[in-house]
């Protein structure tokens, strides 16, 4: 379970009525879909932090063979309520075991938007280990987060939600 996402998740919902907030990340998760298909590699595809399943139901409407996770047993019931063709899974807060379910496949793709500020920045590299042990040569991650410009230190806020880091640095950008 996941208190902070429990706790919001009806807010969160009538914040993120529609999948995308911008046209970008419209194109981007459309960009995903074709490298996915393009790749020619057969799988399971993740929504990593899916919430209350919007981009997961654009993915199943895609095509794609699609679970969408997430460790907030609450954000997962709106998702199962509003979307229920599309299977979503409450997950273990550990972002290693969010890819967990599809253990009996191999990944095709791994769509992680703005669920990787949840893990400590020193735990980055095993998760995307994690999931490249479970993916064969051409499969797609695509990765979405917030960074703070001009590479400052990793700053942690502890809201009501889990704690969640934000660093242009820590994830191997530049400012």
């Amino acid at each position: 379970m996941n208190p902070g996402y429990d706790s919001m998740a009806d807010e969160y919902e009538r914040a993120f009525l529609e999948p995308f907030r911008t046209p970008l990340e419209r194109h981007a998760v459309g960009v995903f879909v074709d490298s996915v298909k393009e790749s020619g590699v057969s799988g399971q595809v993740v929504d990593v932090g899916s919430g209350t399943g919007h981009v997961t139901a654009v993915l199943r409407e895609a095509g794609m063979p699609v679970t969408g996770v997430d460790p907030s047993g609450a954000m997962v019931g709106i998702a199962r309520e509003n979307h229920p063709n599309v299977p979503f899974e409450v997950t273990g807060p550990d972002a290693g075991q969010w890819t967990a379910l599809a253990a009996d496949h191999d990944l095709a793709g791994v769509l992680a938007r703005f669920s990787l500020i949840h893990v400590p920045p020193e735990r980055v590299p095993t998760v995307l280990e994690s999931w490249a042990e479970r993916m064969p040569e051409g499969g797609v991650v695509m990765l979405a987060f917030q960074a703070m410009d001009r590479g400052r230190a990793v700053v942690s806020f502890d809201r009501s939600s889990p704690r969640w880091w934000c660093s242009a640095r820590s994830f191997g950008l530049r400012g």
